[in-house]
């Protein structure tokens, strides 16, 4: 139990190699985070806006997490960290999203460790499944006014 509430925590770091699965979970619930905080903001400020310095706290929430587990992802391709740079420009950074999203990573270890595929346990599977479903269902179970 304790090794899949690390390889919860890894998503938050980005040492080490993440998988497709884990880097498009690291994505969806960057993005539940920032709606649920967009939301909070929103009421807790009355005009239902979120504006501001809490608009940086929404931003951070928003690209901190996706570019921590690009960097894993990019680890994972056997690519240096500084790769991050291609996903800013313009028609390079899609062909590297795609990249990121699609292509394998390496099969063997390299210097950034061992192949994520060998530690994904299928329960572990299964609740990144649903972190990424409920993410993608998210907007459609929040009550509309």
């Amino acid at each position: 139990m304790q090794s899949r509430l690390l390889d919860f925590f890894n998503l938050f770091i980005p040492g080490g190699r993440s998988g497709r699965q884990e880097f498009l979970t690291g994505v969806m619930l960057s993005f539940c985070i920032s709606v649920a905080l967009m939301g909070l903001i929103g009421r807790l400020s009355g005009s239902g806006m979120v504006e501001g310095p809490w608009m940086i706290l929404v931003i951070l929430a928003m690209l901190g997490l996706p570019t921590l587990t690009a960097i894993r992802r990019i680890h994972d391709l056997g690519e240096a960290t500084e790769h991050i740079i291609y996903l800013l420009l313009p028609i390079v950074g899609a062909w590297h999203l795609l990249r990121l999203l699609f292509q394998s990573g390496q099969a063997e270890a390299n210097e950034f460790g061992a192949d994520p595929r060998l530690r994904m346990t299928p329960q572990w599977r299964i609740a990144l499944g649903l972190i990424t479903l409920l993410s993608v269902l998210q907007p459609f179970l929040l009550p509309v006014r």
